[in-house]
């Protein structure tokens, strides 16, 4: 089975915006961080259940994944394959790793992610998004506490994709200590659909909490807002 606009997420694209004027060197910076903390604003007001937003894809979220690049898996993935990537490409952290270098999406699912953000932030192509990594959470009965940026670049904040899963359990929040009120909101992906992705934009170096997970596999990607190659 093929996917026409197939595409690795290991090497960054570049958001496309003929609109803007590259010559304007007038950034963002600020703008960009007006809107990240409209951003926080509203999840503080709305609760982080009501602030994360449906990814618009109307297509399955599929994956390639090294070895089998003629193989399209749709998420939810089965325990079977979650288990066999964590065995074969799994990098034990306090979670399973994935390395963006043996996973693949199409084009179109890419940039969905990119489109949100950028609409999100109202960003102009100073800026891109890396896809760092892929997380596979199994069952485990505590709550954990992770950091999701082992990065040696400068990025401006940390974008996650929560993707369709099959879990009990496993709520999410973020903590970072400029923004405490937060850190007493969850996102709980069942309550919302978990046949869709969802999209948040967090701080980047703040911690990410997973409560018990009682059986299955939660799984999401990390993306990082970065400058974009000169």
């Amino acid at each position: 089975m093929e996917i026409d606009d197939r595409s690795s997420d290991t090497e960054t694209i570049i958001y496309s915006d003929q609109d803007i004027d590259s010559s304007d060197d007038e950034i963002t910076e600020n703008n960009w961080r007006f809107n990240l903390n409209q951003i926080f604003n509203n999840i503080n007001e709305n609760k982080l259940n009501s602030s994360v937003q449906p990814l618009d894809f109307d297509h399955p979220c599929q994956i390639r994944i090294k070895n089998l690049p003629n193989t399209l898996f749709t998420f939810p993935l089965s325990n079977t394959l979650c288990s066999r990537m964590i065995c074969e490409y799994g990098v034990v952290s306090t979670a399973w790793q994935i390395d963006n270098n043996v996973i693949d999406f199409s084009v179109s699912f890419s940039s969905a992610i990119r489109s949100n953000i950028f609409e999100q932030l109202h960003l102009n192509s100073y800026f891109d998004l890396h896809l760092h990594k892929l997380m596979i959470f199994g069952s485990c009965p505590h709550t954990k506490i992770y950091n999701f940026d082992d990065t040696i670049f400068i990025s401006y904040a940390t974008i996650i994709v929560f993707l369709p899963s099959n879990y009990i359990g496993g709520n999410y929040r973020f903590i970072d200590q400029n923004l405490e009120p937060i850190y007493t909101s969850i996102f709980n992906q069942h309550e919302l659909n978990n046949s869709k992705a969802f999209i948040i934009v967090v701080p980047t170096d703040c911690e990410h909490e997973i409560e018990p997970i009682e059986k299955g596999f939660k799984v999401l990607l990390v993306y990082h807002l970065v400058a974009k190659s000169k």
